[in-house]
């Protein structure tokens, strides 16, 4: 037994000596997403896609280029000296493997295959060659090919880096914007596109692939990352911007092309998704706080104001981002303006539960508190004023705010502004007596305000006369004036050929929806279920009310 406990004892030591001694001398680099790059010719980093930053894994005591990573083994190798094949570890240390037999390749561009070889290819004196090496047959010796270069989009020419593509099975590299396809098998080059026109001028130092068929660019001078994706047939399905980082010089790229695509940040609106999260442009919560992602607002507002006229302004807000939104909408009015009416439309809800509105004769600061907006949802909010005798001559600001529930979601474009002038009340521009349509109508569109217009017989289309309160109706043409009477909701209005909008001093105690004038200027209007006349020869005043009888489908 005490044999036996003494060979157990042995063999449990040697079998913790063989693990540790395993750790140690185990220096190859796991075939994972990284993207590896040496800079300055000596310091291995590791770019983490997902935030543009390096970290250094370690410097190398020999200066190398030109190099790729080895699937076969989990190593990197380069040209270290010109000549000299360089292997390097995941410390970053370096081991020269020795002189390179019948070199003439580039120095400092180079890549794997997924066999173990070693490829370089370039241009002397305007013909093409291939430089070929097994890197686990030592000492190093190149195989040199000539190569045939095919017309394509331009002339192709040595590239800084080039990387294997596993899913076309050919390398690819970048110069001055002109995408370059280097096929060993065929023994063919040429340009594949020219993407010069949006690409960043200058050298592309670092080039990477991975399994799915994506080819990476580095540029050195501005440190964008461009991803060309490629399909298995060899075409370019798309060629786009999908991150930054450090700009770098005297420097290469390497990685695991068997591994899956590296993590990047979504790209808001290039129309892919380039996290992998199923999720594409502000559909993805990442973008909640990118420009065109967040809450868009746009105003329409009358233009021009006088004593006792009725201003009217239509706000939309867009929700653009991945999911529902609450917001509070201010509205600063300016001095000698009451908030008449206002009115939400609502495009995919009409819930109304939350929502806080301003009441009918607020002045200074109006609001709309918890707005929701559903997820890709526009919401239109309409609301008339009345312009006093108390407001100021000139221009007068409306600033209009949002304050979203989301302090990551932002608003565009920040505040909205618009500009109304006040003035004395000039004499009512009369409409001509013609055969004409004259009619409150919406323009086509989704965030198109409602507009008074005078239809155009030649196109079928509205010509526009102003922008139009939400709430008139029951409009009709004064034959003796020349005017437009109505109704804006529960107030009497007088409407004229520039779109100024006069209160008459009648207040309904309904909304009125219908009315026409008859050729003694005579105004009838449906208020509620009761039919309303209104005498406009002088003063317009009330001259009867007919109970009941609002003509219920008029």
């Amino acid at each position: 037994m005490k044999v036996l406990h003494n060979l157990l004892h042995i063999s449990l030591l040697t079998l913790v000596f063989f693990f540790k001694n395993s750790s140690v001398y185990s220096q190859e680099l796991p075939c994972t997403s990284e993207f590896y790059q040496v800079v300055n010719g000596r310091d291995l980093k590791v770019l983490d896609t997902s935030t543009g930053k390096y970290s250094t894994i370690g410097s190398s005591s020999i200066s190398y280029n030109g190099a790729g990573f080895n699937v076969e083994d989990g190593y990197i190798y380069g040209i270290g000296s010109g000549t000299i094949l360089v292997r390097v570890s995941n410390t970053g240390q370096s081991e020269d493997l020795g002189e390179i037999s019948n070199f003439s390749a580039l120095a400092y561009s180079g890549d794997f295959d997924v066999e173990g070889n070693w490829f370089s290819f370039r241009k002397r004196s305007g013909k093409w060659v291939m430089n070929t090496i097994d890197v686990s047959s030592l000492p190093p010796t190149a195989q040199v090919d000539n190569l045939v270069e095919l017309s394509g989009e331009a002339s192709a020419a040595n590239c800084a880096d080039i990387s294997y593509n596993p899913l076309t099975e050919k390398f690819y590299g970048m110069n001055g914007g002109k995408l370059i396809e280097f096929d060993h098998v065929s023994g063919t080059v040429r340009v594949l596109k020219d993407y010069s026109s949006s690409a960043d001028t200058g050298g592309y130092g670092a080039v990477w692939s991975d399994s799915q068929g994506n080819t990476y660019f580095f540029n050195n001078g501005t440190g964008n990352i461009f991803r060309a994706a490629f399909t298995a047939d060899g075409q370019v399905e798309n060629f786009v911007f999908i991150s930054s980082s450090a700009p770098n010089n005297s420097n290469d790229g390497m990685n695991c092309v068997l591994a899956a695509p590296p993590v990047f940040p979504e790209i808001c609106d290039n129309g892919i998704d380039d996290d992998g999260d199923g999720l594409t442009d502000c559909d993805d919560p990442d973008c909640a706080s990118f420009g065109s992602c967040g809450i868009e607002g746009e105003i329409f507002s009358s233009d021009f104001a006088c004593d006792q006229s009725i201003a009217s302004y239509q706000v939309f807000f867009t929700n653009k981002t991945a999911t529902s939104q609450l917001v509070t909408v201010s509205d600063s009015l300016p001095v000698g303006f009451l908030l008449l009416q206002d009115s939400v439309e609502f495009e995919t809800t009409n819930s109304f539960d939350s929502l806080e509105r301003p009441v009918p004769g607020d002045s200074g600061t109006i609001q709309w508190k918890n707005l929701p907006l559903q997820r890709g949802e526009t919401i239109k909010l309409s609301y008339d004023v009345l312009v006093t005798d108390n407001a100021l001559s000139g221009t007068n600001k409306n600033m209009i705010s949002v304050d979203v529930n989301d302090s990551n979601t932002v608003f565009l474009p920040g505040e909205l502004s618009t500009f109304l002038e006040v003035d004395d009340c000039p004499v009512p521009n009369q409409f001509n007596c013609e055969p004409a349509f004259y009619q409150v109508y919406k323009k086509k569109g989704k965030r198109e305000p409602n507009v008074y217009g005078k239809l155009n017989p030649a196109t079928g289309n509205y010509d526009q006369i102003a922008l139009a309160s939400d709430f008139a109706n029951g409009l009709g043409f004064d034959v003796n004036t020349g005017l437009v009477y109505g109704a804006s909701g529960k107030r009497f209005i007088q409407l004229d050929k520039g779109g100024l909008v006069i209160d008459q001093g009648i207040t309904f105690s309904n909304n009125v929806f219908k009315g026409d004038i008859n050729q003694n200027s005579q105004w009838y209007g449906v208020e509620g279920k009761d039919m309303v006349k209104i005498d406009i020869t002088g003063t317009p005043r009330i001259i009867a009310k007919y109970k009941e009888q609002g003509l219920p489908g008029w």
